[in-house]
């Protein structure tokens, strides 16, 4: 990232890439023509379309007004709009456009314009070809760059490590050096110390703390208070410009390493939401090298600002240069040299006179020359370079000649950990080219379903031998098979699948057997029966999909397929991002607001938006909690056609109107994907009927008088409607099509469910002892939906209604000597007790139609009532 270059105050232009007589002319304007005082008078200024795209990235207005107007003119001039139109001509423009024509500064500023556009397009090659300009190529430019795609291959493999210069900071209007000179100048003046002119930052620092420590206490505090105001603008640093992208490279920032004393990315994580320390002292690098990290780590070699441990003066600074050069730097600078052994190292928001980069570089010379450094991975330069100055970074690292924001939201997209094309949009059954991973949840009949794709496999090009079935629940015989407890059995089931005499010393050996056969299917069956699901995860994870990865990448086609239970949540967000479920699972709020906090990065950037809960709530609602159709919603609300002045505009929530056209659309992909086989009752009975089915099992077909076809219940079984054990129905299909009713035939929806309220109201009556709870549940379920329903916008009155509904209809009914504990065994199916995790849909609904303080209410009345024996 080309960043603000320290002026001397006094000085001449020394501006790279203008010639001085014009960089003083830019200058002296915009000092002398007062048109912007406060950050609210530039903020005005840059709500006009032609340079609205910056108005969240420019350095903030400080009070040492000439060192920011080097700021931005050295900002704006390496930016540009997609149709290659350069920011500072264009502010140049506007500010030209603020005043009258009659008025001197428009022609001064006409001027400056006319002058700017001539110098860049100087010689046949114009900005990007002139001497003293940088390139920088586009995020779709870079796909071509040989050394960035090197750097994703290694990003990939978990090999790169981040480092975070100043040149990030000061992107997003951190102060500069110059910021903080002009702060100590101020303090200088109230302690009667001279600052003699053309003082380094560090230097001045040193001057002013002399031997008096309560000094340097003050300007610590002055500093921190600079920073603190700083965040305080709104939009927050943190969540502006490059912050925005490094926060949601979760591949990236697990550990970052930065020399930057500003905590922003510290506060874009915890904006996020997520777990996150910065390591300053060697107590907290010893206690992360144990293992006790949390999610994500920052490794601060220069210390916080935030809590005081800063190098400051030049003297700290060539003496740990003098302990790098001589192996004798401090344990964190040590651990980063021991990480370059084993990452290779993005340097990110760095100039080539930075005294950061130059330690870094230091240390990079001094480990790479050690004997012992068996393996070494090769450093990445990105900023904006000239060719001559790319020719001087090549010597000891591989440029990428782009800005930092450019980088990250190309690697953004190679990593593919968002998807923003129409054609990538999941389908709700399987596509064979797409992904390479697809997982099955658990339902009777999976066997045979698996036989068959095992079958298919070889149409599709795969030998028998690239084939590798590591069945988890049974023998190679055929006989069950107990639950794997530990490692030692899983390398065993492993060798067996394998078809090797050799037993398997380590899970990594079974990578190598995949990799031997050039391309493989593998297919993990009945992943529910290993007792160490972390486990298991960790070895799918990191040993078994790069492999699929990789062979994919060289050429050879293969795939992931998981059938069984599986704990999905743990899996990484890249992966589970593109995973096609075909157990349908439900994705969860956090994952929704990560999914969609990618598609706005991946749309645009710089947008402001955010998506509001209840935006997330009726997205979730409308989709089932189905990944594809997430996507379908959020691919629409991002999309161009939905754009107002060129930028996004997310509504609070969706409308009624909204949900109906998203039901709609979600339906005919159901109906379309899904076979109703040839019964031509089930589908009917499906769409008018739907309620029913969650509880249609075969107690109640036993005891009530439900009509029951015989063709009908048949494929009812075959359609795993029924309830087996260890199986829930299909969510997603009863929940879309339960919406589709709501939306398209209200009245119909209200006598389903009113239908089905009279039924368990009368299972409570015919049955004893725990068979009722089920009525009951399914009976508040029922109830639940219709005052919704019927009462949309009245909380209490909902409230009020089911506790009448309860008083009036349920009376527990059992034999003399059952348990007074009844009450509670209802309470816990309901919100789950120890590992049972209840009926989550029961609960999430009574909340939703009742809020919390009901729900007590409810359940200490439903205590009581079902106690009544």
């Amino acid at each position: 990232m080309m960043v603000a270059r320290e002026h001397n105050l006094a000085g001449e232009g020394d501006f790279e890439g203008l010639n001085p007589t014009l960089y003083n002319q830019l200058r002296t304007a915009l000092l002398d023509s007062h048109l912007f005082s406060t950050n609210t008078d530039l903020q005005s200024i840059f709500l006009d379309s032609r340079i609205n795209q910056w108005q969240y990235t420019i350095p903030v207005l400080s009070i040492n007004l000439d060192g920011w107007v080097r700021s931005l003119i050295d900002y704006l001039y390496y930016q540009f709009t997609a149709e290659g139109k350069n920011a500072l001509g264009l502010f140049l423009q506007v500010l030209r456009d603020q005043v009258s024509p009659s008025d001197a500064y428009y022609e001064r500023f006409n001027k400056l314009t006319v002058d700017l556009e001539l110098w860049m397009n100087q010689g046949a090659e114009g900005l990007t070809g002139s001497p003293g300009a940088p390139q920088i190529l586009s995020a779709d430019e870079l796909r071509n760059d040989k050394n960035f795609c090197n750097l994703v291959s290694l990003v990939r493999r978990g090999k790169a490590l981040p480092l975070v210069g100043p040149g990030v900071s000061e992107e997003v209007g951190v102060v500069t050096h110059e910021d903080l000179i002009q702060e100590l100048r101020e303090f200088a003046q109230r302690v009667d110390v001279e600052l003699p002119p053309g003082l380094s930052f560090p230097d001045a620092m040193s001057l002013l703390e002399g031997d008096e420590g309560r000094r340097r206490q003050i300007i610590m505090t002055t500093l921190r208070n600079k920073f603190r105001y700083v965040r305080q603008v709104t939009p927050a640093p943190y969540r502006r410009g490059t912050y925005r992208l490094l926060r949601a490279m979760s591949m990236l920032n697990r550990l970052v390493v930065t020399t930057n004393w500003d905590s922003l990315f510290y506060y874009a994580l915890k904006d996020e939401g997520k777990a996150v320390t910065e390591i300053c002292t060697y107590s907290q690098l010893d206690s992360f090298k144990k293992g006790h990290s949390t999610e994500y780590n920052i490794i601060k070699l220069r210390g916080s600002l935030d809590k005081g441990r800063v190098t400051l003066n030049a003297r700290q600074h060539d003496e740990l240069k003098d302990k790098i050069i001589c192996g004798k730097a401090d344990r964190l600078w040590n651990y980063v040299g021991e990480l370059l052994g084993q990452k290779a190292f993005m340097l990110m928001g760095y100039r080539l006179d930075d005294d950061g980069f130059l330690l870094l570089k230091d240390l990079v010379d001094y480990t790479l020359g050690q004997e012992e450094a068996v393996e070494s991975y090769p450093m990445f330069f990105i900023a904006p370079l000239t060719s001559e100055v790319a020719a001087e970074v090549s010597q000891f690292a591989l440029p990428i000649s782009t800005t930092v924001r450019n980088f990250l939201l190309a690697l953004f997209r190679e990593l593919e950990e968002f998807t923003n094309r129409i054609e990538e949009l999941d389908m709700v059954f399987k596509r064979r080219d797409k992904p390479f991973i697809d997982f099955y949840g658990y339902f009777n009949g999976k066997s045979a379903l698996l036989d068959y794709t095992e079958q298919m496999a070889e149409a599709y090009g795969w030998l028998p031998q690239q084939v590798v079935r590591v069945n988890l629940d049974h023998h190679l015989d055929g006989s069950p098979r107990e639950p794997v407890q530990d490692i030692g059995e899983m390398k065993t089931i492993l060798a067996e699948s394998l078809g090797t005499m050799t037993p398997l010393h380590s899970l990594e050996e079974f990578s190598y057997h995949l990799r031997d056969r050039e391309r493989v299917f593998v297919i993990f069956d009945a992943t529910e029966n290993v007792e160490d699901q972390d486990a298991l995860t960790s070895f799918i994870v990191n040993i078994v999909v790069p492999v699929i990865q990789e062979l994919n990448a060289g050429g050879q086609p293969s795939r992931l397929l998981l059938a069984g239970l599986y704990p999905l949540k743990r899996w990484p967000y890249a992966l589970r991002r593109g995973l096609l479920s075909h157990a349908l699972t439900p994705f969860d709020i956090p994952v929704v607001r990560e999914m969609a906090q990618k598609f706005l990065l991946a749309t645009d950037p710089d947008s402001q938006e955010e998506f509001s809960d209840a935006l997330i709530a009726d997205v979730i609602a409308v989709s089932s909690g189905y990944a594809g159709f997430i996507k379908a919603i959020l691919v629409d609300l991002t999309s161009v056609a939905k754009r107002v002045d060129g930028h996004i505009h997310l509504p609070p929530s969706l409308d009624e109107a909204a949900k109906s056209a998203y039901v709609s659309q979600f339906n005919a992909e159901i109906d379309a994907h899904v076979r109703w086989e040839e019964d031509v009752a089930l589908k009917p009975v499906y769409e008018n009927q739907l309620c029913v089915f969650r509880w249609l099992n075969r107690e109640i077909v036993e005891v009530l008088d439900f009509p029951k076809e015989k063709d009908l219940f048949k494929s009812l079984v075959r359609m795993h409607i029924l309830s087996f054990p260890k199986h829930q129905s299909d969510l997603v299909i009863r929940q879309i099509k339960m919406l589709y009713l709501f939306y398209h035939n209200r009245d119909g929806y209200l006598v389903a469910h009113q239908r089905a309220q009279q039924i368990f109201a009368n299972g409570m009556a015919q049955l004893v002892d725990e068979a009722q709870l089920k009525y009951i549940r399914e009976w508040l379920l029922h109830t639940a939906y219709l005052l919704l329903a019927l009462q949309p916008d009245d909380l209490a009155g909902r409230h009020q209604e089911l506790v009448l509904a309860v008083q009036n209809v349920v009376r527990f009914r059992t034999d003399l000597d059952a348990p007074e504990s009844m009450g509670e065994q209802l309470i816990n199916q309901i919100v789950g007790s120890g590992e049972d995790q209840g009926d989550m849909e029961l609960s999430n609904l009574l909340r939703t139609c009742i809020g919390e303080r009901g729900i007590e209410d409810v359940f200490d009345l439903l205590k009581r009532e079902v106690a009544d024996v």
